[in-house]
This record gives C-alpha cells, sequence and structure tokens, in this order.
C-alpha cells in the first residue's frame, strides 16, 4: 500500500522520511525573503535612478547569494542594477488572473517561465528567460526580494489586488533553466576521451558528479515535504505551503517517470497538500488554484478530491464541481437530472 494519513489527507508514495538533519533551517531562512519595500506608485525606470541605488543592490546581493542558493562569486552574473551583462530593470503590474509563470533557475532564483495570454493578463515587455527580483506581498504596497520560489508562489496565489513584478530583462536567454554545464577545461577532456572512444576517469567522474546532485536534490525535496507535513499537523499551514511551493519548485527539468509520466509523484502530491492547506486556512480561490494545478500535474484521486474533509472549504466553491468534472467525467449526468425535474415538474 501507497500512502500515509494526515488529517484525512491521503499522501501517495512512500515519501515520508526522516530528515538526517533540521530542514527548518533552510525553511526560515526562505520564508524570511528580503527586505520588504514598496509597491512604487510610478517607476521611470531612468538611469539616474538606478546609478543611485547601484551601490545598495551590489551589497545586498553579495549578502544575500548564499540565501539564493548561489556560488559565492556568482552574484555578479545577474547585475542586479540593469547596468551588467543582462538587460535594464523594468515593473509591470498585472492584475489576476495573471497569463505569466514563474519557475525555479538553476541558480535556485526566480525565473519567467512562460508568458500565455490564454490563461491571464501579460505584458508585452515580460519574456520567458527574465529574472524576477521583487514581487508584492499577499496585501497591501509592500514588496518582497524574490530570493525564494516558495515565497514568491504564495505572494501571487494570495495576492489580494494587482500582482508587482520588478523585472530584469535577460533578452529571451532560457539556458538558467538548463543543467548547468562542465566547465571548458573539463569539456575538452570529455571530449578527448569519447573521440579516442575511452570512457575513462573523466567521464565517471561526470556521472558520479550528476549522480550526487540529483541525489542531492531528492533529499532536499523529501526533507522539505516532510517539514510540510509536521506543520500542517501542526496548523501552520501558511509555512507548510511554502515548503511544499518549493518541493514543486525542485521538479527536475525534463522529469520522466518508469512509468512515463513526465510530472514526479512528489509534485502531485505536494501541489494537492498546498491546495489542502490553503482550504483550511479559508483561502478559497488560491485553493482551486492549487488543486486545478495536482489535477493538471496527473494527480487523479478524485474520490479524494471530492471526499476529503481538508477540501471542505473548496467544495462550498461554485466552482468546485466544474473543475472536478473537466479532469473526471462525472457518472451521473446532474444537469440532465435537472433537466428532466424540470421537464415533470419535480421538487415544485
Amino acid at each position: 500500500g501507497l500512502g500515509q494519513r494526515i488529517s484525512g489527507t491521503m499522501l501517495k508514495g512512500s515519501l515520508r522520511v526522516k530528515s538526517c538533519q533540521q530542514g527548518n533551517l533552510v525553511v526560515h531562512a526562505a520564508t524570511r525573503g528580503g527586505r520588504a519595500g514598496r509597491v512604487p506608485a510610478a517607476r521611470t525606470g531612468s538611469r539616474k535612478q538606478a546609478s543611485r541605488s547601484q551601490s545598495f543592490r551590489r551589497l545586498r546581493a553579495a549578502e544575500t547569494n548564499q540565501e539564493a542558493g548561489t556560488g559565492a562569486g556568482d552574484w555578479e552574473t545577474w547585475a542586479p542594477d540593469g547596468e551588467g551583462q543582462d538587460g535594464a530593470i523594468y515593473t509591470v503590474s498585472l492584475p489576476k488572473p495573471i497569463g505569466v509563470s514563474i519557475a525555479r533557475g538553476n541558480d535556485g532564483r526566480c525565473y519567467v517561465s512562460r508568458v500565455d495570454p490564454t490563461r491571464g493578463t501579460i505584458d508585452p515587455r515580460v519574456q520567458p528567460g527574465d529574472k524576477l527580483l521583487r514581487v508584492s506581498q499577499s496585501f497591501g504596497e509592500e514588496t518582497w526580494e524574490a530570493l525564494n520560489y516558495g515565497q514568491v508562489a504564495y505572494a501571487i496565489r494570495t495576492r489580494n489586488g494587482d500582482v508587482f513584478f520588478e523585472l530584469q530583462s535577460r533578452g529571451g536567454d532560457m539556458s538558467i533553466f538548463e543543467k548547468k554545464k562542465v566547465d571548458d577545461s573539463t569539456a575538452e577532456m570529455f571530449k578527448a576521451e569519447r573521440n579516442g572512444g575511452n570512457y575513462g576517469i573523466g567521464t565517471k567522474e561526470l556521472q558520479q558528479r550528476n549522480y550526487i546532485a540529483a541525489q542531492e536534490t531528492a533529499r532536499e525535496r523529501r526533507e522539505l515535504f516532510d517539514d510540510g507535513l509536521e506543520k500542517f499537523k501542526g496548523g501552520d499551514h501558511e509555512n507548510a505551503i511554502l515548503d511544499w511551493e518549493n518541493v514543486l519548485g525542485l521538479e527536475p527539468a525534463n522529469y520522466m517517470g518508469d512509468d512515463f509520466s513526465k510530472v514526479s509523484q512528489i509534485y502531485q502530491v505536494a501541489a494537492y497538500n498546498i491546495a489542502c492547506a490553503y482550504a483550511k486556512m479559508g483561502q478559497v480561490d488560491p485553493g482551486l488554484e492549487a488543486l486545478e494545478q495536482a489535477l493538471r500535474s496527473g494527480f487523479s484521486d478524485y474520490d479524494k478530491c471530492r471526499n476529503d474533509p481538508n477540501l471542505s472549504n473548496l467544495r462550498t466553491s461554485q466552482n468546485f464541481r466544474p473543475l472536478m468534472d473537466k479532469f473526471d467525467e462525472p457518472i451521473i449526468n446532474m444537469d440532465a437530472i435537472n433537466a428532466v425535474k424540470g421537464l415533470f415538474g419535480f421538487g415544485k
């Protein structure tokens, strides 16, 4: 049997493991986010304005590069003042629902992964690959530095009003979502080995490195998932969401499971649990959004969705049944039944 119950929620898969270290250190660093700012009433984006903040941004970037998951000397690569190798910094304010999707890059920061006008409002300046620097908080005019994917996802889902982004143009460069490449000297060594038909020490080293990196990511995801369970059971639903959003953000690119599924099981279950947490907090719209994400990713326990006590608040919404019917055609067609009732005057 698959499964583990938390307050009535079936958690598929043997995902609960004993953490070998306290994942809370990661979580607490993540939930603090960056320094609070304010959503500006108007932004000119002038060169003069960028210049005045250049020194502060560089210092702040240096201070937070470890939180962001970058190496000690990597912080310069994202040009926080908008004057470096990437493009200018700009701001947008988008009414919800938004058609801009954010994902975690290979440096741990947040980037635009997709711009889809069919899913919501967009701005023509926003392009896939652009870097997210700041995001509006759930309420008011305060902003967070976009240092952590989980916090960014939470802020967007729960935003009451237009979503504010401060972004940096990267000219459509999507390489941030690719696996990190080995340095030139190592690449040449591997190339020479392959050309000579000799898969030697260099190739084995690369294979070991890739394996260790994959195992480390999997371990981190399991610890975050576990931390989310403990927080959910303890009533700390908000921080459980942040942990599970980070589980989603760590989904491997081009994932392919043993059953040829393109989304991992831990992703599906984490997305479902996010919906449960929002429902417990009484936040119906974010909960329905998270539930749809879970269903689109392949979560298919439809009976659970319709009967789980944790989702009871979502089921009070008139949008719940149409959402479920999109993925699971009901055995009984209620529209047909209601039409028959109306024809024969039943229930009058």
